[in-house]
């Protein structure tokens, strides 16, 4: 069944890149039965858990950079500068990985009242929710009779009217499940945590000395810097990857520099 599932959206993706109607609707005779398409979930790429982790990886190894930069500014001790970077990474991530729960129970607590309070609307006072609605779809283009029309017949079930309503009228869409907030949040913790400890390895690999030294900085942060372009490939959802990887890594050049500049002047 999976495999059919993962067959069919790439039928469908291949119709669509080389313009081709007929294969289109064969992709989706085939997998009629399927509600998961291809740009409608996230399901389907085998690597999507490790590209996420990478993704949320990157800013880590933003992070990891600033700080063997900063630390190299200070000139703190090799040893000062791998408890600094530790620290402050796993403190870092920890917080990420706690706003994503924090802004899925903000989520579920809006989604939750704004449907109460549609829901008692309806029992209500349904005539002058389905008022709103003709309305709602008038300004998109239906005529008022053909908007009438649909809603008589989505309103029938006012579970399903009640659904519509949240992301037709208020632009609300369903929270995401605890286990698919839970799992973002991890792969962002351990993504932060490893890919960010990169640029921390390569420095205690370059540099063998008990000193900091700019050179073994510069190397450090250019392998770093190499490897985020490399990763930006990976996880980009562009068609064209070298793109993908290339604005990853001006866009962290760019950050890298903004910080390394004046802390250069105070270095000075």
């Amino acid at each position: 069944w999976y495999q059919r599932r993962v067959r069919g959206r790439s039928l469908a993706r291949e119709a669509f890149e080389s313009g081709d109607v007929e294969a289109s609707k064969l992709a989706h005779t085939k997998t009629r039965h399927i509600i998961k398409e291809e740009g409608h979930s996230r399901y389907g790429d085998k690597f999507a858990p490790i590209k996420e982790l990478i993704l949320h990886g990157l800013s880590g190894l933003v992070l990891s950079c600033a700080i063997l930069i900063t630390s190299w500014t200070l000139q703190l001790p090799k040893s000062s500068l791998v408890y600094m970077n530790v620290t402050i990474l796993l403190g870092v991530s920890a917080w990420y990985g706690f706003l994503d729960c924090l802004h899925h129970w903000e989520q579920v607590a809006l989604y939750r009242k704004e449907r109460a309070r549609e829901s008692w609307e309806c029992e209500n006072y349904l005539k002058g929710e389905q008022e709103e609605m003709v309305e709602l779809y008038c300004t998109k283009g239906l005529s008022v009779e053909e908007a009438e029309q649909v809603i008589k017949i989505l309103s029938r079930d006012q579970n399903l009217f009640v659904d519509i309503m949240m992301v037709e009228e208020l632009g609300i869409l369903p929270p995401p499940s605890l286990s698919d907030v839970t799992v973002k949040a991890i792969l962002k913790v351990f993504g932060n945590v490893i890919v960010g400890g990169i640029p921390l390895g390569l420095f205690l690999i370059f540099n063998s000395d008990s000193v900091v030294l700019g050179q073994t900085l510069f190397w450090t942060i250019a392998s770093s810097v190499a490897l985020a372009f490399v990763l930006g490939c990976f996880v980009t959802k562009w068609d064209d990857k070298w793109k993908g990887g290339s604005t990853v890594f001006v866009t962290i050049l760019i950050i890298l520099l903004f910080i390394a500049y004046p802390l250069s002047l105070i270095h000075i």
